[in-house]
């Protein structure tokens, strides 16, 4: 009940800060081919903010308490590790606050997920226009937006595209 609570607490304080933030205006969700924003958040879990530049990345957008995001997480570890030798780098964001840090160290834990997490990420998760979660966004290495959404299947997809492309450019 409790948790239940915290999460439209925090639902609503995340719709305020969009608010706020944006003139009353809040941002559309970011599509393929614009420029990503800066990948920030607050605090990082399992590790420092990794080195983005020039890799592809996928950034996870979840929440401990999502549990559509906690059902995909599995499908999203096999994925990292059918593309980790391409140096593709996953990154996890939640706008959870540095409060709930002992809860995304458990979920990292329990759901071994072997990438970082960033929490307390709002600033970049109203950049992206996350209209709801979970939400995967691919970034080429060129920074532009490759896609939005999808399911790990799609994703596998998206990251083979890619793959194939970086191999022919480079």
């Amino acid at each position: 009940m409790l948790r239940k609570l915290l999460a439209a607490v925090a639902a609503v304080a995340l719709v305020a800060l969009l608010l706020f933030t944006f003139g009353g205006e809040a941002p559309g969700l970011i599509a393929p081919g614009e420029p990503a924003p800066e990948i920030e958040a607050g605090q990082w879990v399992g590790g420092e903010r990794p080195d983005l530049a020039g890799k592809i990345v996928v950034v996870d957008v979840f929440a401990t308490w999502c549990k559509p995001c906690i059902k995909t997480t599995p499908a999203l570890i096999d994925v990292y590790e059918e593309f980790q030798q391409h140096g593709i780098v996953f990154v996890s964001l939640t706008g959870e606050d540095g409060n709930a840090r002992p809860e995304v160290e458990a979920f990292r834990e329990q759901m071994n997920v072997p990438w970082v997490i960033g929490l307390d990420a709002g600033e970049t998760l109203a950049q992206i226009g996350v209209p709801a979660i979970p939400l995967l966004v691919v970034i080429g290495p060129d920074g532009k937006v490759i896609s939005v959404g999808g399911d790990d299947r799609s994703l596998r997809n998206v990251l083979s595209q890619a793959v194939a492309y970086q191999r022919q450019t480079s």
